[in-house]
């Protein structure tokens, strides 16, 4: 089994043009321990494998070897008719209507089970305020529209009609702390009149490149 997750890996990173080091930015882990994990010296715990197998868009399985037909592409079709058409954005502004939005990038489909009905759009990321959440400037994540959030929740965030940023917020007695995941960044603190919760995000899509 080590032998085929540490073929499997160093696969899918070639595949994807990927260094050692880009890899273990991306998985928010050290050079070393990809390294380690190409030759089988070492094996990551099932939550990282999850986070491996989330990142290059396979199942755990396949990275095991268990199954040779393993990807969410093969698995749904990029035609079928039960996706939704969702807009990628490179930039929103608080109180931009999605639907006459101009600087739409593209589009991309989305299973209706994640969205449940809910308007969505899709926000390439810009910056590197969340990276401890494992999400890096150009990933691209899957935002539900949405003008109020829990303080758990990763939230698309405008201030005083600026351009939109990703945070956690926490607001009380009229202030609110926009809050990265950065540790070399600080929590910003604004008045809750210059906050404009614009959506939630309910997944992330990592730029394989």
């Amino acid at each position: 089994m080590l032998a085929r997750l540490s073929e499997r890996l160093k696969e899918l990173r070639k595949t994807h043009k990927l260094t050692q080091p880009q890899l273990a930015n991306k998985l928010n882990v050290g050079k070393s321990t990809v390294a380690m994990w190409e030759t089988g010296d070492r094996q990551p715990d099932y939550k990282t494998l999850q986070k491996i197998a989330d990142f290059f868009n396979v199942s755990v399985d396949y990275l095991l070897g268990r199954d040779r037909l393993a990807t969410l592409q093969n698995a749904v079709p990029y035609h079928s008719p039960s996706m939704e058409r969702i807009p990628v954005l490179g930039t929103i502004r608080a109180g931009e209507p999605i639907d006459r939005i101009e600087n739409i990038e593209g589009y991309e489909l989305v299973e209706p089970d994640i969205l449940r009905g809910r308007k969505a759009f899709i926000l390439r990321v810009q910056g590197d305020s969340m990276i401890g959440d494992n999400i890096f400037d150009g990933d691209r994540v899957i935002v539900v529209l949405q003008n109020q959030v829990e303080p758990t929740d990763i939230a698309v965030i405008s201030v005083n009609g600026d351009e939109a940023t990703l945070k956690r917020v926490k607001c009380q007695n009229g202030m609110c702390m926009l809050i990265p995941s950065n540790p070399e960044m600080e929590p910003m603190l604004y008045p809750a009149e210059q906050i404009f919760i614009i959506g939630k995000v309910i997944e992330v899509r990592h730029r394989l490149e």
